[in-house]
């Protein structure tokens, strides 16, 4: 997927104007913003999947319980959506050549999408959980080339527009959807009839996330703070471009995904202490280095000429040099983080990060604004640059404390 991204975005820039383009980089935006509503699910249900793994009875109630989780929680962030569309085309983005009206009628549009596409995170929760990583990964590139195909078809041949690529996402996001729930009801459908999920289910498993969700939802949040506060600051076609390098580090950072997704339930069954999960643990370090710390750090060395050869674009490449080698260091570190989290995730050490994540924002809400009005997309890469080391710092201390105290415990 990452590297699908990394294939068609220049296409994207060649076919799509400045504006539009950018118009699509504040979509991506606003659906980044809606995704905090994810805060703790996605951790949470992989986990009680893989507790449940083996009873058939029991993996369908999770799935069912946390299905109609996120179609409650999509629903409700939908509707929020489409109440602050009219504001956000109005009063928030700075466009200049686009009609308020269509970037309005795009940001709701943009908004349906987010539904099916949120919905969608309890199917590929249930397979990650059970360790069906192949089935999750298969039909998540299958569908995200789909997207592509489309849209590009469209902008090619029909219109070169903003909303051509938005409506293309919303359709097939909405056929991933339906089925991928098609093929898991399929498989669980004989013990639906003896399933009864309440109120108390769905209370429950929200129970399960809350405390997650507050460390997440924060850490979410100020993930999304270079993109909020660069589209309030600078031109849209500016943003556009800065959505361009932020990609890129963002195609580096989701190689690291698949191996997260794989180790969390491995480490959740695995027996504290024994060789499995040891074994494990040197694994995942290793995996992370070559797949996330040592691509970062090239990325960081050559960005420029890596942006010239990827955009073909010299402006681009010039601007967009420093914030990148900012953006790739930045994920070099999370990809160190990214071992810790793991393990705090399944010791339930959630106010560790929220803390670490309310620091970060803190110190990116005092000092990005400014820098992103004298330095322009610089300040999206120091964002990024902030979190990342504020998140590791704090990760570190909680490993730190974790070995202190089994220390005494032995």
């Amino acid at each position: 997927m990452g590297g699908l991204t990394l294939a068609l975005i220049p296409v994207y820039l060649h076919l799509l104007p400045p504006q539009q383009w950018g118009l699509v980089a504040a979509c991506m935006t606003f659906q980044g913003v809606l995704a905090l509503l994810d805060a703790g699910l996605a951790q949470i249900m992989p986990r009680e999947m893989a507790i449940a793994g083996g009873n058939a009875a029991s993996e369908a109630k999770v799935f069912r319980t946390f299905s109609r989780l996120y179609l409650i929680v999509g629903g409700i962030g939908m509707l929020a959506a489409q109440l602050g569309a009219g504001w956000l085309a109005q009063d928030w983005l700075r466009v200049a050549d686009i009609p308020r009206a269509h970037v309005e009628i795009v940001l709701r549009v943009a908004a349906v999408q987010f539904l099916f596409q949120f919905a969608n995170n309890a199917h590929l929760g249930y397979w990650n959980g059970l360790q069906r990583q192949a089935t999750a990964n298969f039909s998540q590139c299958a569908f995200f080339t789909a997207k592509h195909l489309i849209a590009l078809s469209l902008i090619l041949f029909w219109k070169a527009e903003a909303l051509t690529y938005l409506s293309s996402f919303m359709v097939i996001s909405s056929l991933e959807w339906y089925t991928n729930r098609y093929f898991i009801t399929a498989q669980i459908s004989r013990l639906e009839e003896t399933l009864s999920i309440t109120l108390d289910d769905l209370l429950q498993a929200a129970r399960q996330a809350a405390g997650l969700a507050t460390g997440v939802l924060l850490g979410v949040f100020v993930s999304q703070l270079d993109r909020i506060i660069l589209s309030r600051t600078v031109e849209l076609e500016q943003f556009g471009r800065y959505v361009v390098v932020a990609q890129l580090g963002q195609a580096f950072l989701q190689l690291q995904y698949p191996i997260m997704r794989a180790f969390l339930p491995s480490l959740v069954v695995a027996e504290a202490g024994t060789n499995s999960e040891r074994v494990s643990n040197r694994t995942l370090g290793l995996a992370v280095l070559g797949v996330g710390i040592l691509p970062a750090l090239l990325l960081a060395i050559f960005a420029e000429p890596v942006l010239v050869l990827w955009t073909r674009d010299v402006s681009i490449a010039a601007e967009g040099a420093l914030p990148l080698a900012l953006i790739a260091i930045a994920v070099a570190f999370n990809s160190i983080f990214n071992i810790i989290f793991i393990h705090m995730v399944k010791s339930s050490a959630f106010h560790f990060l929220a803390v670490g994540y309310f620091v970060a924002g803190v110190i990116i809400i005092l000092i990005v604004p400014g820098c992103a009005r004298t330095y322009g997309i610089v300040a999206g890469g120091l964002s990024w640059l902030v979190f990342c080391s504020v998140q590791l710092f704090f990760g570190v201390w909680w490993w730190l404390r974790q070995r202190r105290n089994l220390g005494r415990l032995i």
